[in-house]
């Protein structure tokens, strides 16, 4: 598991890299809601959301506890929604293009777990 882990961190950068490039702070509302909410821009809401995940991979790299485990596979698992919702709109919905490999990386990932947890 922790190599997957190490594996996901570049590739969440580089999610959050084209995410921030095309602004999907933007098109999410959530963040605008939460920005209004704490007083704070939606860019800030994403940025500290995107430094949480950060240290979430980071933590469970380091050190792998189940629960922690379930909710990183949780946050890959999410990344559906841009593929959904770009093929709802029939539109690039910003952070697509990264996250065709994180779909593929959290099979493997929930196949590995589950495979584990069985043991």
């Amino acid at each position: 598991m922790t190599k997957i882990i190490l594996i996901s961190i570049p590739m969440f950068l580089l999610h959050a890299w084209e995410e921030y490039a095309y602004q999907f702070y933007l098109f999410d509302p959530l963040f605008g809601w939460l920005g209004a909410v704490f007083g704070i821009s939606a860019l800030s809401i994403f940025l500290i959301e995107q430094a949480i995940v950060l240290v979430l991979l980071l933590i469970t790299a380091y050190k792998l506890y189940r629960s922690t485990l379930i909710v990183v596979g949780l946050i890959i698992i999410f990344e559906i929604s841009h593929i959904s919702i770009s093929l709802i709109n029939f539109s690039y919905v910003p952070g697509l293009i990264t996250s065709l490999p994180l779909l593929a990386l959290g099979t493997i990932y929930w196949w590995r777990f589950l495979t584990l947890a069985r043991k």
